[in-house]
């Protein structure tokens, strides 16, 4: 860090350094929040594209939340030109009939420019409303994301991903475009996405990684 410091004898300030001195060590580091990048390096390639958000239609929230995958949507109206050409669909939240994972788009990035949900729990108010733009991860490039591991659910790296397309209660309860390692009732494989991380069913920080390879 520097600091300007003006003198009696010399107004103009000059510029000092002075050191970082780290006084802190936490015994443990925690993991990151649904959404956000796991590595440095994916932020700085920045592949994240912004879409049209539609109506939630699985529930009546409106809403598509940070870190849960969203599926494609109803084709917009573009002929006002104000929608890039390449896109011409909208996107939401994943329902039970979303099977075919050709319509599956990516992962929603979190952002400083979201919104806050405050009829959500916990950590998953975060996301974007109807009718905003939400940057998505797409799918297939690579990416490492911080997303929610259901409280109960045992991880190993490179297992397979599983998305929810509904409210799902077991073996896990998870959300809409949420994530586990294991087929079930309105439980899809998500293609070529593993598990980057190895937990156990009782971390208590319940957020782990996924590569979206």
């Amino acid at each position: 860090m520097r600091r300007a410091i003006a003198t009696e004898c010399n107004p103009m300030p000059f510029i000092q350094s002075v050191p970082f001195v780290q006084k802190e060590y936490p015994d443990y580091h925690g993991g990151g929040l649904p959404g956000q990048y796991f590595e440095l390096k994916d932020a700085w390639n920045n592949v994240a594209e912004s879409f049209p958000v539609e109506a939630d239609t699985s529930t009546t929230e409106q809403f598509i939340y940070c870190g849960r995958l969203v599926v494609r949507g109803t084709v917009q109206d573009n002929s006002d030109g104000t929608l890039p050409t390449n896109k011409p669909f909208s996107v939401r939240a994943p329902i039970s009939t979303d099977t075919d994972s050709a319509n599956y788009v990516g992962v929603t990035l979190r952002s400083m420019v979201g919104n806050l949900n405050s009829a959500a729990e916990g950590d998953r108010k975060a996301g974007f409303p109807e009718k905003t733009f939400a940057p998505i991860i797409p799918l297939g490039k690579g990416v490492k994301l911080w997303v929610r591991q259901a409280s109960g659910l045992s991880v190993t790296f490179g297992d397979d991903v599983y998305v929810a397309l509904a409210d799902v209660t077991t073996p896990v309860n998870l959300f809409p475009g949420e994530f586990t390692n294991a087929a079930g009732t309105n439980l899809v494989q998500v293609p070529n996405a593993i598990w980057y991380t190895t937990k156990t069913a009782t971390d208590v920080d319940q957020i782990g990684v996924i590569q979206f390879v």
